[in-house]
């Protein structure tokens, strides 16, 4: 499902389209679609806030015990937010 884009000056932070336990949150991936010919970039999921200096297209949950929203890393917000037919594409697995 692709996710609308923050405002320009807005934060890159998405509620999750899922009640809580409806999904499995190890099975979330997201991706920036460039939209040139299908081609998908991933979008790494780091632990915290903290851990998104090591990577520069990243992304974490709010709270990773009962996640709810999900949060661009600045670095990848920003090259959403400069990039204007980027967007953000989020797929989600089922639970078993």
């Amino acid at each position: 499902m692709a996710l609308p884009r923050p405002p320009e000056s807005g934060s890159c932070e998405w509620e999750i389209p899922l009640a809580p336990g409806s999904f499995d949150p190890q099975k979330v991936n997201f991706q920036f679609d460039s939209g040139d010919a299908g081609l998908r970039n991933a979008i790494f999921n780091v632990s915290a806030a903290a851990s998104c200096e090591s990577f520069g297209r990243a992304w974490y949950y709010d709270d990773p015990a009962t996640p709810s929203r999900v949060v661009l890393c600045p670095g990848a917000c920003a090259e959403l937010q400069s990039t204007p037919y980027l967007r953000v594409v989020m797929l989600i697995g089922c639970n078993a």
